[in-house]
């Protein structure tokens, strides 16, 4: 989930004019401090979104599902049933909004992160041979998400409603990041200690050739559910008049 979360709270919190729940606090487009009152309404609904909001078709974000990650330029490593945790102690570092423009911006910090899933791996890390699978698990001490979407009017039904996209989004400055890799080298206790101590070291190394496939993956998933809320309402409903 890294800034699904956030995004996904900036939909609701924009874009639903209809029967919503109590908990959440809609920003009117046209208020003039629009950026200050979606950061209000998001720590306001914080709560919330681990269990998620099955009234709006917004799903569990604790953990978020990442899906698969294959990566395949300097590593050869595959990892399945990826998952990131602890994705609900986030900062707003800076967030603004335009409603003429449909155009929203924001960057998030993200602190204590933990990732599991299941990996295989066939491949060499500073010229260390690394082969095995089983269970991945790490922690990323933090980890910075700069987002940048835009909306576009487009007719369902004859009617007019918004459908979103992102004009830019980066995973930035991670510190503090550690990964290992339970399994490597069964048969071989001396080298699976070796190959251990391998990635842990170079863990920094392991995120970096992860990022791209993980910014495409989020990318995705976190368009696929904030077009679900939008496409619920028509732009009259999103943004009123009065």
């Amino acid at each position: 989930m890294l800034h699904r979360c956030v995004f996904v709270v900036i939909c609701l919190v924009l874009y639903v004019n209809a029967e919503i729940p109590s908990f959440i606090k809609v920003c009117k487009a046209t208020n003039p401090d629009l950026g200050g009152c979606i950061k209000s309404s998001v720590l306001t609904l914080q709560p919330n979104l681990a269990k998620g909001i099955p009234e709006l078709d917004v799903p569990v974000l604790e953990p978020f599902d990442v899906d698969d990650l294959s990566v395949r330029t300097n590593l050869n490593i595959n990892i399945t049933d990826f998952k990131l945790h602890n994705l609900l102690a986030f900062e707003i570092l800076d967030i603004s909004a335009s409603y003429e423009k449909y155009q929203f911006a924001f960057v998030l910090k993200f602190t204590n992160v933990e990732v599991s899933g299941d990996y295989t791996i066939d491949t060499k890390l500073l010229t260390i041979p690394l082969q095995g699978h089983g269970p991945l698990t790490g922690r990323i001490g933090s980890i910075h998400f700069i987002g940048k979407l835009k909306g576009k009017r487009i007719q369902i039904n004859g009617e007019n409603h918004i459908e979103l996209r992102f004009l830019e989004f980066k995973i930035t400055d991670w510190k503090n990041v550690k990964f290992s890799m339970s399994g490597l080298f069964p048969d071989n206790k001396q080298l699976a200690e070796a190959a251990t101590r391998v990635v842990e070291d170079n863990s920094d190394v392991l995120l970096e050739e992860m990022v791209p496939t993980l910014e495409t993956n989020l990318n995705r998933k976190i368009t696929e559910i904030a077009n679900k809320i939008v496409r619920k309402f028509t732009e009259e409903e999103i943004f009123p008049k009065n």
